[in-house]
């Protein structure tokens, strides 16, 4: 009948495949499947009517092709790399629902020799026959009318020819199961990320169109699948989990994009200085993914960068010119660099004299004054910067300036000299030891800095016209303070005595990284609103004394590599440090979702419960301003590795934010973070 109905198909002029082993091969057929798993065989050699997405396998006296080759264009097909083949069998009792199919999947890498072909898989829906499958490991999943898988087995070692029953279970724990598309063959390593940390797939097969992995025992609401490739990303990462269940993770693997970058001419007045091009991941600048020595004038290309947001960097001499790109969908991109300069001048005046002085613009940029106090200095975007000014045998001073074109900018650094004379209170030997904190306010703007006391009189920063108030901290003494200073234009020098106190007012708290190593460095502070009440830094046996009197309320921790934590009481023992998350970008929208635009928004986090910082600690604790920089984005580093609860305002009062007015409106972003967490401006 089956030869009949063939000759039939092929006199009605259907196309068809002819699939023949590799040598000589005793008792040989050929098998065809197409998308549905409707299959077919006949002897090799002879022609089979060829369905759509048709793919093929040979069996041949206890032998079986480890692969499905593909063999949608017909015609003559030769097959070969035989390996030994088992029997699967199904329990005697079980029974399917209608829809649903048994899936068995062969974990052998599918290869020829040298060539990689498609997974060997086997759909079935009868449970009364006996499958031939190759030898090896496999899985069985459980299949319902729309592909979702209901149950999976455990990997199961079918041997040569013997018989094995196999039967899928439901999960005790959540369970992915990820059939990941790939347009080329590059190598691909897949991981998921879940809230207990990074795991390989417990399962993984590498096939010419697809890869095949399994992980069965995840934690947590979502897991973030990564794929590990220098050319292919995944577009989509993320994976509901759910205790008791197998998620079902169908994706594609997508060609990195390319990252086009052309660079303007220098304008004519200005001279040629070496540049050099860098690219970065927004979230961290400090991790380099490509660097390039480049010229004026010209286009440069940089294929398969992450499909992410970008940091793209561009050195002039000392200054750097930033750009920011989301390649997070994928697509290649260009963008145009216009060299246009910036010129910045101006004179610094100690008091109303000039002065011979050194500025430093950030971490990089430095320019020399001459004799005259006279400067200048070249940008090349508009930015704000913080103006570090260093004058002989003085503390630098801070100032800040808005560059947004070429301006003259004069710098006039107060002449008061303040100092500090910090002494035992019992017998008036000097202490040299601690630190002071200054909160100044002047001329409506407020700061916050320490300084270390090294010298029996200590000498304070110029300080502007205005109020600071100052506290002051030294192992085995009591905090002193707030001792405030009123500044007026006319002071010139000062002297401000401050007596300690010994005794046993202070707490120590030693801290840990993970519970082990010191943490060295580690700040610690107290806020009363946006007052800071206390600043204090570990020394690097992780050792600070806390006053007592802040020691049993609430203090905020943080440390470079580690996730900031909010401490009620310093307890009796070590204070153990969680690793961080990476840092998060964070994206502050209107509700409707558009981009809030250039005026800053704040940011209020909640790590845990009740746990709320806003203003000043919420900056502390994310390494950040707590505000939005100019295109409406956050970068929160020291972030906990679970749910963070997150809103923005730019016009609500502390009162609100502390009673919780907003909370209910607050953005749950779950961990793993997502490329960029869009979070909504609550207030408008």
């Amino acid at each position: 009948m089956f030869a009949l109905l063939l000759v039939a198909a092929l006199a009605a002029g259907a196309q068809s495949v002819t699939v023949v082993p590799r040598g000589d091969t005793a008792n040989c057929h050929a098998h065809i499947v197409d998308a549905d798993g409707n299959e077919s065989d006949a002897p090799c050699g002879s022609p089979i009517a060829l369905p759509a997405n048709a793919r093929a396998w040979l069996t041949a006296d206890g032998t079986i092709t480890p692969y499905l080759a593909d063999v949608t264009g017909g015609g003559r097909v030769v097959l070969g790399g035989l390996t030994a083949a088992s029997t699967v069998t199904f329990p005697a009792g079980r029974r399917l629902r209608p829809g649903e199919r048994i899936r068995l999947v062969s974990l052998n890498e599918p290869r020829d020799g040298t060539a990689l072909h498609g997974l060997f898989v086997r759909d079935v829906t009868a449970l009364d026959q006996e499958i031939t499958m190759p030898a090896g490991r496999a899985v069985a999943l459980l299949l319902d009318e729309k592909a979702r898988v209901l149950a999976l087995s455990r990997p199961i070692s079918l041997h040569a020819n013997a018989i094995t029953s196999i039967w899928p279970e439901v999960p005790e724990g959540a369970a992915v199961v990820a059939r990941v598309a790939r347009p080329r063959q590059d190598a691909v390593a897949l991981t998921a990320l879940d809230a207990a940390g990074t795991h390989a797939p417990d399962v993984f097969v590498a096939a010419a169109d697809a890869l095949f992995a399994v992980w069965y025992a995840l934690e947590g609401n979502t897991a973030r699948l990564a794929a590990a490739s220098e050319t292919l990303h995944l577009a989509n990462e993320t994976a509901a989990l759910r205790r008791g269940s197998v998620t079902t993770f169908d994706e594609s693997l997508r060609v990195l994009p390319a990252l086009t970058v052309t660079i303007g001419a220098f304008p004519d007045d200005v001279h040629p200085e070496p540049m050099k091009l860098t690219i970065a991941r927004k979230s961290d600048p400090q991790a380099i993914l490509r660097t390039l020595e480049v010229e004026a004038a010209r286009t440069f290309t940089f294929e398969h960068v992450p499909a992410a947001p970008l940091t793209v960097a561009l050195q002039i001499g000392d200054a750097d010119l930033l750009r920011s790109i989301d390649l997070t969908p994928g697509d290649d991109a260009t963008f145009h660099v216009a060299l246009t300069p910036i010129l910045v001048s101006g004179t610094v005046h100690r008091g109303d004299t000039p002065s011979r002085a050194t500025l430093r613009f950030g971490q990089k940029l430095r320019v020399e004054t001459d004799e005259a106090g006279r400067y200048s200095i070249l940008f090349w975007q508009p930015q704000r910067h913080i103006v570090e000014v260093l004058l002989p045998e003085l503390p630098p001073y801070t100032e800040m300036v808005n560059v947004t074109a070429s301006m003259t900018f004069d710098l006039h650094i107060p002449a008061n000299a303040i100092r500090v004379r910090v002494y035992d209170a019992l017998d008036n030997k000097p202490i040299e030891r601690g630190e002071i904190a200054m909160h100044s306010r002047a001329s409506g703007r407020a700061s916050v800095s320490t300084i270390a006391i090294t010298s029996a009189l200590q000498q304070l920063p110029p300080q502007r016209a205005g109020r600071t108030e100052l506290r002051v901290s030294a192992p085995g003494y009591a905090d002193a303070g707030p001792v405030v200073v009123e500044i007026d234009e006319r002071l010139r020098e000062k002297t401000i005595d401050v007596p300690m106190t010994r005794g046993g007012e202070s707490t120590e708290l030693v801290i840990r990284l993970d519970g082990v190593t010191p943490a060295a460095g580690a700040e610690v502070g107290a806020w009363e609103g946006d007052q800071t009440v206390w600043l204090g830094k570990a020394d690097g046996e992780g050792r600070i004394d806390v006053p007592q009197s802040l020691a049993a309320r609430r203090v905020i921790i943080r440390h470079p590599s580690a996730a900031s934590a909010v401490v009620f009481g310093a307890g009796d023992g070590p204070l153990s440090l969680a690793p961080p998350a990476p840092p998060l970008l964070v994206r502050v929208v209107r509700r409707n979702g558009d981009p809030i635009g250039p005026a800053a928004a704040m940011l209020s986090v909640r790590l845990r419960g009740s746990v709320r910082l806003t203003g000043a600690e919420a900056a502390f604790a994310t390494w950040s301003l707590g505000a939005t920089s100019p295109d409406g984005t956050l970068l929160a580093r020291g972030l906990p590795r679970n749910t963070v609860r997150m809103f923005a305002t730019r016009t609500a009062t502390r009162a609100q934010i502390e009673t919780g007015t907003f909370d209910s409106l607050a953005t749950a972003i779950d961990y793993p973070w997502p490329a960029t967490a869009n979070v909504t401006l609550v207030d408008e």
